[in-house]
C-alpha cells in the first residue's frame, strides 16, 4: 500500500511570488530592509517582461477606472435631472 501510494504521489512546486508582489517588493521595500537581505528573492529585481506587464496592467486598470467613473457621473447627472424635471412637472401641476 505505501509503496503504491509513494509511486502515485508526485510532489508540487510551488508557483512563485505573484508578479504583482515582485514588483511592489523590490520597488517599495528593498531599500527599507537592511542589506544583507538584498539578495533575497523577495527583493531581487524582476525581468523587465514582468516590469513590462505590471505596468501596463496599470495603465489599463487606471483607464478602465477612468471611464467606469465618466460612467457614474454620466448616469447620477442623469437622475438628479430626471428628479428635477419631476418635481418641476409635480409643482406645474399644484400638487406641491
Amino acid at each position: 500500500m505505501k509503496a503504491a501510494l509513494l509511486d502515485k504521489l508526485v510532489n508540487l512546486e510551488a508557483p512563485g511570488i505573484n508578479i504583482y508582489k515582485q514588483v511592489e517588493m523590490y520597488k517599495g521595500y528593498k531599500k527599507l530592509v537592511p542589506l544583507e537581505v538584498w539578495e533575497d528573492e523577495l527583493y531581487v529585481k524582476p525581468d523587465t517582461n514582468i516590469l513590462t506587464a505590471v505596468k501596463d496592467e496599470k495603465v489599463k486598470r487606471k483607464t478602465f477606472r477612468a471611464e467606469l467613473n465618466k460612467e457614474k457621473k454620466k448616469a447620477v447627472k442623469a437622475a438628479k435631472t430626471e428628479k428635477t424635471e419631476s418635481k418641476q412637472e409635480l409643482y406645474e401641476e399644484g400638487d406641491i
